[in-house]
């Protein structure tokens, strides 16, 4: 068995970046990130149903008027990563590895990283 290294695994919230990525999406689209909490505690605690978070947390969003696609994508790619982690990766692959990003994020965002 090759046990030589051959990729390298970051999840992107809080390891490449300073914060998560949902709170900071909901900030930036200019909602309250006190409704995005309860919303998530409301369904963790059982009293809401995934589809009924995620309509909500949806809703949530939609009520800003700022959830096109572009303004997302623009959005995302003024978020600051840790000072260090462009100079990680680069060295990484210099050395001829694999990087995969895995996150619990939304897709959109993880195309954009």
């Amino acid at each position: 068995m090759n046990k030589k290294l051959k990729a390298v695994v970051f999840d992107i919230d809080g390891t490449l970046t300073n914060s998560i990525s949902w709170l900071d999406m909901t900030r930036g689209l200019g909602a309250s990130t006190d409704e995005h909490l309860s919303i998530f505690e409301d369904y963790i605690d059982g009293r809401i149903s995934y589809p009924e978070s995620k309509r909500l947390l949806l809703g949530l969003w939609a009520k800003t008027g700022n959830n096109s696609r572009q303004f997302i994508l623009d959005m995302y790619g003024a978020w600051q990563f840790k000072h260090n982690a462009k100079t990680v990766i680069e060295t990484i692959k210099g050395r001829g590895l694999r990087v995969c990003l895995i996150t619990g994020s939304m897709d959109i965002f993880a195309e954009s990283v």
